[in-house]
Formats: C-alpha cells, sequence, structure tokens
C-alpha cells in the first residue's frame, strides 16, 4: 500500500506529462525515499497509510519529504523549460 500511495501522491503533485518523461527519476527517488527519523508508518481503519511524529505530534497521509521532491521537480521543469526556450 505505501508504493501505491506514493505512486499515485506523486503524480497528483507532479502532474508528470509525456514532455516530463524525463523527470521521471525524480518519481523513483521519491518512491525509493525512506521515512525521516522519528517518523512512523501507520494504518487508518480503512487500512490507508498515514505518516506520524509523535516527537511533533504531526500525523500526515502525505509523506514527510514530498514537499523535497515537489520542490526539486518544479526546479527541474524549469530549467528544462529555460533549456527548451534557448
Amino acid at each position: 500500500m505505501y508504493l501505491a500511495t506514493m505512486v499515485l501522491s506523486l503524480c497528483a503533485v507532479c502532474v508528470l506529462t509525456m514532455q516530463d518523461s524525463g523527470l521521471l527519476y525524480i518519481a523513483e527517488w521519491a518512491l525509493k525515499a525512506p521515512v525521516p527519523d522519528g517518523w512512523f508508518v501507520h494504518l487508518d481503519p480503512d487500512g490507508n497509510e498515514f505518516f506520524h511524529n509523535p516527537d511533533i505530534q504531526v500525523s500526515s497521509y502525505e509523506h514527510p519529504c514530498d514537499e523535497t521532491y515537489r520542490q526539486h521537480y518544479l526546479m527541474a521543469k524549469l530549467e528544462l523549460q529555460k533549456q527548451q526556450q534557448q
């Protein structure tokens, strides 16, 4: 379920299109990203995975590193667009 959650999350986050296929490596990085120290994977009553960090008392259905990969994708996409305009 964790992998499926990550794939759906990343697709929703990045909206990878055919022209973005050169950025699929970022999706692979995100899919292989371990849960950071202090975070734990749990299942809700419906069987959906969520992430919890008891030290900071935060729970989320989004992987704690999603924003990092989202930003990496956006920066890489901007760089590709600059290269294509030249």
